[in-house]
């Protein structure tokens, strides 16, 4: 398996794994279970969306699928 497939399927299971953590953890703050007291009510009621962590996998993702698309693209063999 040529190394970029390697790095698309890593990038692949970061992603996945960091979505579940996400919604794992905005299931802990609706449920009541965790709460951050200095966080605005405007932000509280959008979890999801003011959550860096979210954007910053969503971000992750789509700069290595672009990266990985490149090089199929410049090096068609694969890495030999």
């Amino acid at each position: 398996m040529p190394w970029w497939q390697v790095l698309l399927v890593l990038s692949i299971i970061i992603t996945l794994f960091g979505i579940f953590y996400s919604m794992q953890a905005a299931r802990d703050v609706e449920s009541g279970k965790e709460f951050d007291r200095g966080v605005g009510g405007r932000a509280s009621k959008h979890k999801i969306r003011a959550n860096p962590i979210f954007w910053s996998y969503i971000v992750f993702a789509l700069v290595i699928t672009a990266v990985a698309i490149c090089y199929i693209f410049i090096y068609p063999d694969g890495a030999f």
